[in-house]
């Protein structure tokens, strides 16, 4: 897969595992490079991902998955580890644009309903002034 930024290839990567309800660690990240990893990686799920910058075709691209998945998560959350406030921003930017004076709990709902997740107000708070600056430019 091919993406035009790093920070088009990290909401990718976030919103499959979100979604999938994989989590993952990031082992690596350079302004060329990516690594993550399986949170379980230690306990012997071999899950990595390697996605990186091409230099010939001027884009990002993922460029390796190690292994598939072979754990499942047993424990029930409330809040995924890898949903923080830059994914929920890129998510509600278009909340804010069509109102900015939306409230966070209404974006927390919104959330909930799109991932399944509840989230912290707190996270919400941020994540609301962080697509109040990406669309209004601070």
């Amino acid at each position: 897969m091919s993406f035009p930024n790093k920070e088009a290839t990290l909401v990718a990567i976030k919103q499959y595992h979100i979604v999938e309800d994989y989590k993952f660690i990031v082992v690596e990240s350079k302004t060329d490079r990516y690594v993550a990893r399986c949170i379980n990686y230690n306990n012997g799920c071999q899950w990595r991902l390697r996605a990186s910058f091409s230099k010939i075709r001027d884009i990002w691209e993922i460029k390796k998955i190690e292994a598939p998945y072979t754990c499942l998560s047993t424990i029930i959350s409330y809040d995924h580890v890898n949903l923080d406030s830059n994914q929920i921003a890129t998510i509600v930017v278009n909340f804010v644009k069509a109102n900015s004076s939306i409230y966070v709990k209404s974006l927390i709902t919104e959330i909930k309903s799109f991932y399944g997740y509840s989230i912290l107000y707190k996270k919400a708070w941020i994540a609301n002034q962080k697509a109040f600056a990406m669309e209004f430019e601070d």
